[in-house]
């Protein structure tokens, strides 16, 4: 009989194989650059879905548990969370991320924060200002235990937590709050119980997902803009943080 623990660590893999599963299967063949039918050969987006496939076989004959035939609740299915991600992994790679936000920030001091590659794009500042504010704004939603954030009156209810931000008219000032915003969240959000992240809210696009699974969204949100600062400090020759740690290290 396989242990309680082994029962959750396979529930966790059987959900994250279909979620993944779910979405290499959702992809139309411009973007994958195939047609998607398990077992067919030709393409490593087909070889990952069998192997999904096949892992899930594995577990299933390792407990005995046809999962086809059962139906397992969202609460299982939503994986324990705090028994494969922790919560302050999650913190101290956000924090990590906010860290480099700042860097590029500062790095960029010397150019104007006005600057955007082409007119339609969000100025180096607008972007480092979005971090800020989204990133204060929705931690801000999770910590007050708002159940949904799929509701109209969103950029409302964001925007009463933007509002609390202090003036960020240079680089020095808008690196300045984006590491003390980062320390105050991260302490706010530590001090929450393992319960708090293991509930389930709803998000802006109508999914529903844990507190946990919330924190990493933001988290993985800031990291897309972050590397939107990079290329601008690319395009004015400046080499970001991440890159300059990597230089040393290889010379060392």
């Amino acid at each position: 009989m396989a242990s309680p623990r082994f029962r959750r660590l396979a529930d966790y893999h059987h959900s994250w194989c279909i979620r993944t599963y779910r979405i290499l299967s959702s992809k139309n063949t411009s973007t994958s650059r195939c047609t998607l039918t398990p077992g067919a050969r030709g393409c490593e987006t087909n070889r990952v879905v069998v192997e999904l496939d096949n892992r899930v076989t594995r577990i299933e004959a390792k407990l005995g548990i046809n999962w086809a035939q059962r139906s397992l609740p969202s609460t299982v299915l939503r994986a324990n969370n705090g028994f494969m991600v922790r919560v302050d992994s999650v913190l101290s790679s956000w924090k990590a991320v906010r860290q480099d936000t700042a860097q590029a920030v500062e790095d960029f001091a010397a150019h104007n924060l006005d600057y955007r590659p082409c007119a339609d794009l969000m100025t180096f500042g607008e972007i480092a200002r979005h971090i800020l504010q989204a990133g204060h704004g929705l931690s801000g939603m999770l910590l007050d235990e708002v159940e949904s954030f799929a509701t109209p009156q969103f950029r409302e209810m964001i925007g009463k937590y933007v509002a609390e931000l202090p003036e960020t008219e240079d680089a020095p000032s808008l690196a300045r709050a984006l590491r003390a915003n980062m320390e105050r969240r991260a302490a706010e959000l530590a001090a929450k119980p393992a319960q708090f992240f293991a509930s389930e809210m709803t998000r802006m696009d109508g999914q529903r997902a844990t507190r946990l699974e919330m924190l990493q969204f933001i988290k993985e949100h800031e990291l897309t803009h972050r590397q939107q600062l990079f290329v601008y400090l690319r395009l004015n020759g400046v080499v970001p943080a991440t890159t300059r740690r990597r230089q040393a290290k290889a010379k060392a």
